[in-house]
């Protein structure tokens, strides 16, 4: 689902339900059901933040966030299906925006639910391991909590992982054991 399907289906949800039940205070209360009417919006406008500030602190994203804090300037270009942080039954699905550059992942959630959600730099640096979990996932550890993503997401660090570990230690030696990326870059 797209960014604006999101959206859109976020606005359905708030609105359908609050013009319901306006339609049904003012038909039986008139003018006094105002501040029931101002309840009713002020409790579903405030459902995302009622449900993501907690998520962000349960999931781990919140101390990822502490560790690895978004950085500006980045161009996010595609969201995310799935996106898990610590548990893998715990996952963030179409609501992550992400981008990948040579020293970073980044990650960052949508509005309204970003909500307790900070964007995410994660230098590929501190990603000290990377496995396939799952036809379509991969699993990166960080140090700080894991995190699932989607393998196109870890495509390039992937690639340049394999190459290094077919890389000589010295020039003219045989290949060197399973080497880090993170042993590797500047």
């Amino acid at each position: 689902m797209t960014r604006r399907g999101v959206l859109i289906v976020l606005v359905l949800v708030t609105a359908v339900p609050l013009a319901a039940v306006s339609a049904l205070v003012l038909a039986h209360g008139g003018v006094r059901a105002v501040p029931v009417l101002a309840g009713v919006a002020v409790l579903m406008l405030g459902m995302p933040a009622a449900v993501m500030l907690p998520i962000g602190a349960i999931s781990g994203w919140s101390r990822l966030a502490r560790a690895f804090p978004g950085r500006p300037g980045v161009a996010y270009a595609r969201l995310l299906t799935s996106v898990a942080v610590r548990w893998r039954a715990l996952g963030y699905n179409n609501v992550v925006e992400w981008a990948a550059d040579d020293d970073h992942l980044h990650l960052r959630i949508i509005p309204p639910f970003h909500l307790g959600h900070p964007p995410l730099s994660i230098p590929w640096a501190a990603v000290t391991s990377v496995e396939a979990a799952g036809r379509h996932d991969v699993r990166l550890e960080t140090g700080v909590v894991p995190l699932w993503v989607a393998s196109a997401v870890a495509q390039r660090e992937i690639a340049l992982r394999r190459a290094l570990d077919t890389l000589p230690t010295q020039p003219g030696e045989a290949p060197g054991p399973a080497l880090n990326a993170a042993d590797h870059r500047g």
